[in-house]
């Protein structure tokens, strides 16, 4: 039978959890307010708002190359997770407005006992994806041979990512072959 103190102890690890996840808001307006209170991060009211829904401004990422620095928020995709060390991690996707899809993700992060925060972005000059998986962050995006179509590349680069001192680090990166 376990003691009082082990259950304790569960109990607060779990509260713990439960506090670090609800620090990451599951919904559109939610996401945008932790935008809004990134420095980082810049709504550019200049340009409209998606067609999509009202809850998709356009979010500018500061020092971002040309071209990958932002896109209209699609908080309706974002992916959550939990990472190894217990950090829950939110990326959104920020979509292009074109047929071209989604070129960054801004990824937030709330470790166990603190509030989320801005810990970084990933882009690529095609589409990016963003899954938490096996404990860290997995990123994919499509590379593109001479002669692919655009909606056939012959190959992928995928790179894992965990966080360290509130920000993102890259560990490993890999291709694979083959359309996916």
């Amino acid at each position: 039978m376990r003691s009082l103190g082990t259950v304790v102890l569960a109990f607060a690890a779990l509260s713990a959890q439960v506090a670090a996840a609800a620090a990451l808001p599951p919904t559109a307006p939610g996401i945008l307010a932790l935008v809004k209170a990134t420095k980082q991060l810049e709504i550019d009211s200049s340009i409209p708002r998606g067609a999509r829904d009202r809850w998709s401004p356009w979010v500018r990422v500061a020092h971002a190359r040309e071209g990958t620095n932002g896109g209209y928020l699609a908080a309706a995709y974002a992916e959550r997770g939990t990472l190894s060390d217990g950090t829950h991690v939110l990326a959104v996707p920020l979509d292009s407005g074109g047929s071209g899809g989604v070129f960054t993700q801004i990824l937030f992060a709330a470790p166990p006992h603190a509030g989320a925060r801005y810990v970084g972005y990933v882009s690529s000059g095609g589409h990016v994806g963003v899954r938490i998986a096996g404990g860290s962050i997995v990123v994919q995006f499509p590379d593109y041979a001479v002669n692919d179509p655009q909606c056939c590349p012959s190959h992928y680069r995928h790179q894992r990512y965990t966080i360290r001192h509130d920000r993102l680090v890259l560990v490993n990166t890999w291709r694979t072959v083959g359309r996916e």
